[in-house]
């Protein structure tokens, strides 16, 4: 959580408090009444330099107790914040709701909304993409228009790239994918892995943020998916909720860029993403994509205005055994996540 919440701070020296002998001030007083202190004497950036520290490698009830000191120290600088303090306020913030104590009487909610400036170029980059006049070397597909514009790349990605991709992911280890949302774990059974270093990475980030208009730094590091027959993701927004902490220091996810690295196996049918809410008379149950190896999906997840748009809700099909005697040897589903945030996103190097 330390590297996630660290923000860029200002050249200074907490005025004769070391974060790495906090543990011999605090000795000496209660913590709450200590981060207090350096709250008022060094100010907020000092406090989340202290209470970082301190919480690195403490038990979740130490990290809650801690989190309720910070926001009782956060609190007594309410109305009184020096100029230049608001990233970390929300890295504050962040901080206590990822340990179970997002202290709202303090902190308030992220905003979900995002900068109307980001949204508009998003959108901007995406429909020049359509029309043809953003003069871009690959071929770009409008599959919708409306709610909101949905493209199809279908060489997006090159061979040699999705097998260095494949390969440096072979050996990792997989995760259950976390749920966008708190719920039923049968909501998501697929598995995920993060990866946040090495050339690809960089590559995959900076080009998924320029297709929307935006910088490298916007965007998440690449989260790779993986489905076997069985496993799915049900109808789901990419953009965060009100109980994501990110939102304090990363803003919205503006935009997705979904990669398929496989296509569907041969012995397999569904697997498709489906969008329930682009419609049409030839298409009453909504539109459904048939994933390509290389192809690309790109579309925002909030409006021109920076509003967060439900009918982006979508969701990843299962796959489904044609035979029952091909069910040990099928394959999997396998894609890529890029999501762009509306500010640049701290806890990637």
């Amino acid at each position: 959580m330390a590297e996630m919440l660290q923000a860029e701070q200002p050249e200074r020296q907490c005025q004769g408090f070391h974060a790495t002998s906090c543990e011999a001030h605090l000795a000496n007083s209660t913590l709450g009444a200590r981060l207090c202190l350096v709250a008022e004497r060094d100010g907020l950036w000092a406090l989340l330099q202290v209470a970082q520290a301190i919480m690195a490698g403490s038990s979740d009830q130490e990290a809650r107790n801690i989190a309720d000191a910070v926001a009782r120290s956060a609190a007594s600088r309410l109305g009184s914040q020096m100029q230049g303090e608001a990233d970390v306020w929300n890295a504050l913030a962040c901080m206590c709701a990822a340990a179970g104590r997002p202290h709202e009487e303090v902190f308030g909610q992220p905003p979900m909304t995002a900068s109307q400036i980001h949204s508009q170029a998003v959108w901007q980059a995406l429909n020049q993409l359509a029309d043809g006049s953003a003069g871009q070397s690959f071929p770009a597909v409008s599959v919708a228009s409306s709610p909101f514009p949905l493209l199809w790349l279908p060489q997006w990605l090159a061979e040699e790239e999705i097998t260095e991709i494949l390969l440096e992911a072979k050996d990792a280890f997989w995760n259950p994918s976390p749920l966008a949302t708190h719920g039923d774990a049968a909501v998501r059974s697929s598995e995920s892995l993060v990866l946040s270093s090495g050339p690809w990475v960089q590559r995959l980030r900076g080009r998924a943020a320029a297709l929307v208009g935006l910088a490298p730094q916007y965007a998440e590091p690449p989260q790779l998916v993986r489905y076997s027959p069985g496993q799915l993701y049900k109808p789901h927004v990419d953009w965060g909720h009100g109980g994501d902490a990110s939102l304090f220091i990363a803003g919205q996810r503006v935009a997705t860029v979904l990669v398929y690295l496989t296509d569907i196996p041969q012995s397999c049918v569904g697997g498709c993403t489906h969008f329930p809410h682009l419609t049409s008379r030839k298409q009453q149950e909504g539109l459904r994509i048939v994933p390509v190896k290389g192809a690309a999906c790109a579309w925002p997840n909030v409006s021109v205005n920076g509003m967060p748009l439900m009918e982006t809700e979508h969701a990843a099909e299962p796959l489904q055994v044609k035979r029952a005697e091909d069910a040990e040897d099928a394959a999997q589903k396998i894609a890529l996540n890029l999501w762009i945030r509306d500010r640049p996103v701290p806890w990637v190097a």
